[in-house]
């Protein structure tokens, strides 16, 4: 409980921020003439005018060089229940916008985040509260009610999604169900934010961690209790889960029980995992019980449509490509080497 009551505390912020992989302009904080042809300041200028009134512009500035007025003026627009627009860019020098996130609120006192990214994002929303626009250039997620703002460590302002403390609480405390992984890939959403006990293999290496059965196509993402197993790799989703009005409902907390079992199952592992990967032949079963995180509805069916080579960058693990993720709580029985 008290790990629940640290994740009751935190910020989920709405926004996706790119890494900086080359230098910016020298003048991170200027403020570009062309804004007026971007798809992604057009974006925030409607969803901004919507509804009428003055629109306070509180300007653009670099994503790794936040200049900070313009976050402060997004608050205080905000605060005084104003239609405004703002927005952080990454740039390479002075070639086009690569990517982008701003805040735009309207009128009525509706808040959006859109991303944007001059590639184009992958052709399904994240989730129900996610719209592609712009040729998918723009992902504009709905900030939910009631609304409140906060500043990332980036001195980013974005949505903090409020959390529903009491489902929460009841999630904390459900028991495990008995299940198998063919189902739970067959249908991931059902599952999400469950705790399940399950039997599977566990097979990976350096880059991966999978954990499956030979009854049916696909693996899960593993994971020991808050860290990953072989290779770290940070989800695209949010984990959690959400009610019928958007509110969080936080991960199921999951502490790994380190007794006798686990040891075995871990030193087998290691035994069984080089940078090479394991030999076909040699699996380390056992019974598990942990945490599903599944990536939402929208995702599920878009993969479906999908050949696995192109299942990428929305789910868990490697390269985005696993529809859910099993978080390690503890071994129940003895792994046995295969």
């Amino acid at each position: 409980m008290r790990l629940l009551g640290r994740l009751g505390r935190a910020l989920t912020l709405l926004f996706c921020t790119a890494f900086a992989v080359f230098a910016q302009s020298s003048e991170p904080n200027k403020q570009i003439a062309d804004k007026q042809d971007s798809l992604f300041v057009n974006r925030l200028q409607e969803i901004s005018a919507r509804g009428g009134g003055q629109v306070v512009d509180c300007g653009f500035t670099g994503m790794n060089h936040t200049d900070n007025s313009v976050t402060e003026c997004g608050k205080s627009a905000f605060d005084q229940h104003r239609p405004f627009l703002l927005g952080y860019e990454y740039r390479v020098w002075d070639e086009p916008v690569q990517s982008g996130y701003g805040l735009a609120g309207d009128a009525s006192g509706n808040v959006f985040a859109v991303n944007y990214r001059d590639r184009g994002f992958p052709t399904v929303p994240l989730d129900r509260h996610t719209q592609l626009m712009d040729d998918t250039h723009n992902r504009v997620t709905e900030c939910i009610k009631p609304i409140s703002l906060s500043t990332s460590q980036r001195g980013q302002l974005g949505c903090v999604a409020p959390i529903n403390q009491e489902q929460s609480d009841i999630a904390a405390n459900q028991k495990p169900v008995d299940t198998t992984i063919c189902a739970i890939l067959a249908n991931p959403p059902a599952f999400n934010n469950k705790m399940v006990r399950i039997r599977g293999s566990f097979v990976g290496n350096f880059e991966y961690s999978e954990l499956n059965d030979p009854a049916c196509h696909g693996a899960l993402w593993l994971r020991y209790g808050g860290s990953p197993l072989a290779a770290s790799v940070q989800p695209t989703n949010v984990l959690g889960s959400e009610d019928s009005e958007g509110k969080r409902i936080l991960p199921v907390p999951v502490v790994l029980v380190r007794d006798s079992k686990f040891e075995r199952f871990n030193t087998l592992v290691r035994m069984n995992t080089g940078r090479s990967g394991p030999s076909t032949d040699k699996r380390v079963t056992a019974t598990f019980v942990g945490r599903i995180d599944a990536v939402s509805n929208e995702v599920h069916d878009h993969y479906q449509k999908q050949p696995l080579e192109r299942r990428i960058m929305l789910g868990f693990g490697q390269m985005g490509s696993f529809e859910a993720q099993f978080t390690l709580q503890s071994v129940e029985d003895n792994p046995i080497l295969q």
